[in-house]
C-alpha cells in the first residue's frame, strides 16, 4: 500500500535524502575550513557548516512531526 503525505509534506524517506544531500556539502566545507588561510576565512566556514547543519535537522525534525 502506497503512503500519501498531505500537500506540503515531505515523506520521511525523502527527507533523508535531502538531508544525505546536504551532508555533502558539509564534507565539502569541513574541506574548505582545514585549508583556511586566515582565521576570517576559517570562521566564516565554520557559520556555513553551522546553516548546513541547521537544514538537516530541520528537515529531519519537519519529516518526524509531520509523520
Amino acid at each position: 500500500m502506497a503512503h500519501t503525505c498531505p500537500e506540503g509534506y515531505m515523506p520521511l524517506g525523502d527527507a533523508f535524502q535531502e538531508a544525505l544531500s546536504v551532508l555533502e556539502s558539509r564534507d565539502s566545507v569541513l574541506r574548505l575550513i582545514a585549508e583556511a588561510k586566515t582565521e576570517d576565512e576559517s570562521d566564516q566556514l565554520f557559520i556555513n557548516l553551522d546553516v548546513l547543519g541547521r537544514r538537516i535537522e530541520r528537515l529531519m525534525r519537519d519529516a518526524l512531526a509531520d509523520g
